[in-house]
């Protein structure tokens, strides 16, 4: 599967929010823009991270900060749950012989 590029001027258009507040997004660093000559650009992966950075700062009132905070924490959270699922198959494996 091949990953698409989405233009951020397209993007700002359809969320319809700034490219100041995209760009500030670039620069805490919670999405990686992609150039390509002049236009700047994201991979089609990382909309669900805008969205949830978007309703986050414009339904919920959380700035850049808050949100760079809450995001690390849900990577933190996903990382615990891939090693408490990785325990839990090998408890299992080796549960039986107990």
């Amino acid at each position: 599967m091949t990953k698409q590029l989405l233009k951020i001027d397209d993007i700002c258009k359809i969320y319809d929010v700034e490219n100041d507040f995209i760009n500030e997004i670039f620069e805490y660093e919670l999405i990686t823009p992609i150039k390509t000559g002049s236009d700047l650009y994201i991979e089609d992966e990382e909309l669900p991270v805008l969205e949830k950075i978007i309703n986050l700062y414009y339904d919920l009132g959380v700035n850049l900060e808050g949100i760079e905070i809450i995001m690390n924490l849900l990577e933190r959270i996903d990382e615990m749950n891939e090693e408490i699922n990785r325990l839990q198959r090998i408890v299992k494996y080796f549960g039986q012989d107990l």
